[in-house]
């Protein structure tokens, strides 16, 4: 039997790597710590990566808006490998296996269309764990693209019901929302309405994410008569990105991605989610 430790280094056990797909030219953290209280590096890459799928599709689907922005759950990018959980990408080559051991569910890709106010309520969804004194890191705290804000923890945290189908307190961490794909970037606006690229995870209202769903006055989720989420995506419709008739997951995105890069994979140097000190305060 292998031992976990050795998993710290990339692909050092004996799995089937698969083919290599680009150079990272640095270490990436994502480590649970990071990865899920943070902005993180690999983060930016897959939100990257899933914008720009999206941006493309658009281009060449008349029926299909341009993403404004991107945006993924924490919990979706792994630490968990065959061999063990690593903490950090090494700087070196990135195989097929590490793309799979990284984004490993079946979430596809889809485009939603929801206010400025449903995109504020998201965030204040992500980072209502944080300086919370809970040592349990939440799998909901966002990576994005296209979007930059800032996070203030001294300030009300958004609360959700007992079970989780209406939001109680809207929060008021969130501040400067700023769209950085507008030239020039332009400040958030709660009344107007913005393609969002995400996954089908998160546009299924999964992870307390209610503003991705149907609700009435009270902010309470609506339900079918079935008691299913309504969401405010159509899974059957022009929302879902698909190639000859299959949906595209969040990993297929990041693999070609990562292959039509013509050069080393470096971190990205301006900030796109800035936290006050209050929010290091567990």
């Amino acid at each position: 039997m292998l031992n976990a430790m050795y998993c710290v280094e990339f692909n050092t056990c004996e799995q089937e790597t698969g083919s290599a797909l680009a150079y990272l030219n640095e270490e990436f953290d994502i480590s649970f710590n990071n990865i899920r209280t943070k902005e993180n590096q690999i983060g930016n890459l897959v939100s990257d990566a899933i914008f720009e799928a999206s941006k493309n599709y658009c281009e060449e689907n008349e029926n299909f808006s341009c993403p404004e922005l991107a945006i993924i759950n924490a919990g979706s990018i792994r630490q968990e490998t065959p061999c063990g959980t690593r903490q950090s990408l090494p700087k070196g080559e990135i195989y097929q296996s590490d793309v799979i051991d990284l984004l490993p569910f079946s979430n596809y890709l889809v485009e939603v269309k929801i206010s400025g106010e449903d995109i504020l309520l998201a965030l204040e969804r992500a980072v209502s764990n944080l300086a919370s004194g809970n040592k349990i890191h939440s799998p909901y705290f966002l990576q994005v693209s296209g979007i930059s804000f800032f996070v203030d923890c001294k300030e009300d945290a958004q609360t959700l019901s007992t079970g989780g189908m209406q939001i109680i307190k809207r929060g008021n961490r969130i501040k400067n929302v700023i769209i950085t794909t507008t030239n020039p970037p332009s400040p958030l606006i709660k009344k107007k309405y913005y393609e969002v690229a995400t996954t089908s995870y998160l546009a299924q209202g999964n992870d307390g994410f209610l503003a991705f769903l149907q609700r009435d006055k009270q902010n309470r989720a609506i339900t079918s008569k079935k008691g299913i989420f309504l969401a405010k995506y159509n899974p059957t419709s022009d929302n879902v990105l698909d190639e000859n008739e299959q949906t595209i997951t969040y990993a297929q995105t990041f693999s070609s991605w990562l292959k039509n890069k013509n050069e080393p994979i470096v971190k990205q140097k301006t900030p796109r989610i800035s936290l006050d000190k209050s929010c290091f305060n567990n």
